[in-house]
C-alpha cells in the first residue's frame, strides 16, 4: 500500500508538470497585434445619465511593449480628474464601460482603463512579470497620462481589483497619485491566499471545515513541490509572484486609501483579510475599509459567492432609460454583461462618495 501510494503521488506531480509545461507556456504577442486596436476618439451619449463622454482605443508604451487601453473622459469639462484602473489576475481586464466608470464619468471623472500585455492585441506576456514590473506598466500608464493636457494630472485615483491590489501598493509613493481605491485586495502573500481560496471555495461547496483545510493544505504542498522546478525552468506564471508579500508596500501607504471587500467572496475571504489590513493601514489617517454585504469577489449581487455561480447572475440585455434602439453603441452597452448584473448595494456609493472627497 505505501509503494501505491508513493507511485500514485509521483503520478501525480508528473501530471501536473506536464501540465504546466504545456497548457501554461509562456507565449508573447506578436509586435504587430496591437495596430489594429488603436481607433479614432467618439462620442457617446450615455443612455442611463444622458451625458456624453468620448470613447477611444489607446496603447500605453511600457519598455518594449505596447499595452492596449481604453480612454474615457466626459465632454465638455477641462482637465478632468482622472480614475486609471489597473486589471487583476490572468486574462481578466475590467470592461471598459462598466457601471461603475460610465457613473464616474457622469460625475465629471476621466477613466484610463489599463490591460495586460499579452492580453487582447497587446504585446509581450504578463506571464513574465513580477508584480514590480507590472507596477511599472502602471507608471507608464501615469506617464502616459502626463503627456496629455487634457486631464488634471495632480488628480489621479488608481483603482485596482484582485490581484492588481498587490501592484497599486508598490507605486503609491508617486506624487502623481492623489488617492488609492483597492476592491478585494489580498492582505496575504500569494501562497496564502491560493490556499485561503481553496478552504473558502470547498466550505462553501459543502465540505466541512476539516476536510476544506485538509485539501487546501494538500494543495499547497503540491504547489510548493512545484515551484521548486522555477529556478530550472519558470514555466508558470506563479513563479514571478508565488511567494510575493503585499504587507511592506500596504504599511507604507500614506494617501487617501479606500478598501473595499464583500462579504460573499471566497476568494479574498473578508474574515482573513480586514482586520490585517485594518492593522496595516492603522498609520494611515485617510485610510478606511469597507464591507459589502452580499458582494462575490466582483461585488455583484450573490448566492453562494462561487465562480460557478457568475453566469447565471447575468441578466437580460440592459434596459437604459435614455436608450436609443438605433444607436450601436446603446445596443453594445445593452450587451455588456457587466451592465447586466446586479452591483452590490453599496459599491458604488462608496466609490463615487470616495472619488468626490479626494478629487471633486
Amino acid at each position: 500500500m505505501k509503494i501505491y501510494k508513493t507511485f500514485l503521488i509521483v503520478t501525480m506531480i508528473i501530471t501536473l508538470i506536464i501540465t504546466l509545461l504545456s497548457g501554461c507556456s509562456i507565449k508573447a504577442n506578436p509586435r504587430n497585434a496591437i495596430h489594429q486596436w488603436q481607433d479614432e476618439e467618439r462620442v457617446i451619449i450615455d443612455p442611463q445619465s444622458g451625458v456624453s463622454y468620448s470613447r477611444q482605443q489607446v496603447t500605453v508604451t511600457s519598455g518594449q511593449d505596447k499595452i492596449a487601453a481604453v480612454f474615457m473622459k466626459p465632454v465638455g469639462i477641462h482637465q478632468p480628474p482622472v480614475m486609471l484602473v489597473v486589471s487583476g489576475s490572468r486574462d481578466g481586464i475590467l470592461t471598459p464601460e462598466n457601471p461603475l466608470n460610465r457613473a464616474l464619468l457622469s460625475q465629471g471623472v476621466a477613466i484610463l482603463n489599463l490591460g495586460k500585455k499579452g492580453v487582447m492585441p497587446s504585446t509581450g506576456s504578463w506571464k513574465t512579470e513580477s508584480f514590480y514590473d507590472r507596477a511599472n506598466n502602471v507608471l507608464a500608464a501615469l506617464d502616459w497620462l502626463s503627456d496629455r493636457q487634457d486631464i488634471n494630472h495632480q488628480k489621479v485615483i488608481i483603482y485596482g481589483h484582485s490581484q492588481a491590489g498587490y501592484v497599486v501598493p508598490l507605486m503609491a509613493d508617486d506624487p502623481r497619485i492623489a488617492g488609492l481605491v483597492l476592491a478585494a485586495a489580498p492582505v496575504e502573500s500569494v501562497r496564502q491566499q491560493i490556499h485561503s481560496d481553496k478552504v473558502e471555495t470547498e466550505i462553501r461547496q459543502g465540505k466541512s471545515q476539516a476536510a476544506a483545510y485538509a485539501a487546501a493544505s494538500r494543495q499547497q504542498k503540491m504547489l510548493d513541490l512545484l515551484m521548486q522546478l522555477c529556478p530550472v525552468i519558470k514555466a508558470h506564471y506563479l513563479c514571478n509572484i508565488y511567494h510575493f508579500d503585499p504587507k511592506p508596500a500596504l504599511a507604507e501607504i500614506q494617501k487617501p486609501t479606500l478598501v473595499l471587500y464583500a462579504s460573499n467572496d471566497p476568494m479574498v475571504p473578508p474574515r482573513q483579510n480586514m482586520a490585517p489590513m485594518a492593522e496595516l493601514l492603522k498609520r494611515n489617517s485617510e485610510a478606511q475599509i469597507v464591507l459589502i454585504s452580499g458582494g462575490n469577489h466582483m461585488f455583484w449581487d450573490s448566492r453562494t459567492g462561487l465562480p460557478e455561480e457568475y453566469m447565471s447572475l447575468i441578466g437580460p440585455p440592459a434596459e437604459f432609460p435614455l436608450a436609443n434602439p438605433n444607436n450601436t453603441d446603446h445596443i453594445r452597452l445593452a450587451e455588456l454583461a457587466a451592465n447586466r448584473v446586479k452591483i452590490s448595494p453599496g459599491f458604488q456609493e462608496a466609490v463615487l462618495q470616495f472619488v468626490k472627497k479626494v478629487v471633486l
